[in-house]
């Protein structure tokens, strides 16, 4: 069976905190990519018994007998990394009587004392390609709709 293509170009919008095999350095992987997608495949089947999930998630994705359907790649050519303040500590929110840079409770574990970035990040405005390949034709449009959650 050949393999369905699809390349999205994509663009970060915000601060993009992943790293690779080490935790700290900003590195944009497959792994990653995929980690989400089948994370998103899952909210948008949770319609499904879990047992229907599990067999329908294991046909594309894989499980411990059967290797993935789907193949990751990434064209990424340098992306600008930084430890800089990203800034916009005076957007705030409220909640439950409280207000708070929502920011900062958004990456909250990159900041020492709301203050020092504590990682390195892949800064806004950074352009790179996924490659999505599939051999399984039937959910093809399953994949692009969680790949589409992914870019929100």
């Amino acid at each position: 069976m050949a393999l369905k293509t699809i390349t999205f170009t994509c663009e970060t919008i915000t601060p993009m905190f992943l790293s690779g095999a080490d935790g700290q350095t900003p590195e944009l992987r497959p792994p990653s990519i995929k980690g989400a997608l089948r994370f998103w495949w899952r909210a948008m089947n949770g319609h499904l018994s879990l047992e229907e999930l599990k067999k329908q998630e294991a046909m594309i994705f894989g499980d411990t007998s059967n290797r993935s359907k789907i193949i990751i790649r990434n064209n990424v050519y340098k992306l600008e990394t930084s430890s800089q303040d990203f800034g916009a500590r005076d957007v705030m929110a409220k909640s439950k009587g409280k207000t708070f840079p929502i920011l900062e409770y958004l990456s909250f574990g990159t900041f020492k004392d709301g203050r020092k970035v504590l990682r390195d990040y892949i800064k806004p405005k950074q352009k790179f390609t996924v490659i999505l390949q599939l051999s399984n034709e039937e959910k093809l449009q399953e994949i692009i709709d969680a790949f589409l959650c992914i870019l929100g």
